[in-house]
């Protein structure tokens, strides 16, 4: 997912949030695309958040950024699966 969101122009539907910290460090992102043959509906891939950043309201931003696209993008629904791994 991330090769076609970085190297893809239309990333092959799916897309980043990312957060960067000052020295330009990754400490955050996350991965998201519509769900094919839906209306508005979108699919939270992974969100994920540098260990050592923990508790800094990272991710909260991050996912805050990424619903606030999504709404702009006419969606109306965000799914997210948990798994054990």
């Amino acid at each position: 997912m991330i090769d076609a969101g970085l190297y893809k122009p239309d990333g092959d539907g799916y897309y980043f949030v990312v957060a960067e910290g000052a020295d330009g460090a990754v400490l955050g992102y996350s991965c998201y695309g519509p769900t094919p043959l839906t209306d508005g509906v979108y699919d939270l891939y992974w969100i994920a958040v540098d260990p050592r950043t923990h508790g800094k309201g990272i991710g909260r931003r991050i996912l805050s950024a990424t619903e606030e696209i999504i709404r702009k993008r006419g969606g109306r629904i965000v799914l997210i699966e948990t798994a054990s791994k």
